[in-house]
């Protein structure tokens, strides 16, 4: 089992959408776990399961319990959800107050997601004690960069702190929403290609389509399975796969 984490400081980056279209792509092959962090349940909404989760949240890291309760299945066949709630504003309250460490957690996680060989996480968008068991536990740390001056501050704010981190060979960012007609959108990505040695040679453009998930409430491969969004996530899985450095293999 491989945990792979969608995370952004910034939010309105491509982050869920990513995280949604990434599992589903996942999916195809592979058995799958999207686990919705983010307190605004946009995961589990683009998914059309309710964001309501059952049983104490205190319970939400350790027990196995919990998640048998709350993980459910999508409309697609290896593709299971589990959900995220309002109450998981808490959550970084309650790794705070964990006894156990990050090492056990991982492992924790590992004997509890042993069915599927892929976990995704949609994390919500804050730099906290939270990301710092994110970053702990997930085999890849996929950071989408929208090619703005603002965007790209918070990603170097963000390198800046995990800097010397061992986890730093398993982050892979990625440009989000590129509008190619822009030119401060390609003068920013080829200076950051000169730099960034994480950054997979690819982007996903902005395309209305993944907007219109918020309406059809489903990946963009099932809206335009022969789409160029649905090929642009479809070739970001492959990316991701074929990292030389990737430890999702």
């Amino acid at each position: 089992m491989k945990i792979i984490s969608l995370y952004s400081i910034k939010g309105g980056v491509g982050k869920t959408a990513t995280a949604v279209n990434l599992a589903y792509e996942a999916s195809k092959e592979s058995q799958v776990l999207l686990w919705d962090w983010d307190p605004q349940a946009s995961s589990t909404f683009y998914l059309r399961i309710k964001p309501e989760i059952r049983g104490k949240t205190t319970n939400v890291i350790t027990k196995k319990s919990y998640y048998q309760k709350n993980i459910k299945a999508t409309d697609f066949p290896r593709f299971d959800l589990l959900p995220a709630d309002f109450l998981l504003r808490d959550l970084d309250f309650m790794l705070s107050k964990m006894k156990d460490s990050k090492k056990d957690l991982k492992k924790k996680l590992t004997e509890i997601f042993d069915d599927y060989e892929y976990v995704f996480i949609d994390s919500p968008p804050s730099a906290s004690v939270l990301s710092e068991y994110l970053l702990y536990v997930s085999d890849i740390v996929l950071i989408p960069l929208i090619p703005t001056v603002l965007s790209l501050r918070t990603y170097e704010m963000l390198k800046s702190e995990i800097a010397g981190d061992k986890s730093r060979n398993r982050i892979f960012t990625f440009f989000s929403m590129v509008d190619k007609r822009k030119k401060m959108h390609n003068d920013i990505m080829e200076e950051v290609k000169k730099t960034e040695d994480n950054l997979l040679d690819l982007i996903i453009p902005y395309y209305a389509v993944i907007e219109k998930m918020g309406i059809e409430r489903t990946p963009v491969q099932v809206i335009e399975p022969k789409g160029k969004a649905s090929s642009a996530y479809t070739e970001l899985w492959k990316a991701l796969l074929e990292s030389e450095n990737s430890s999702v293999k």
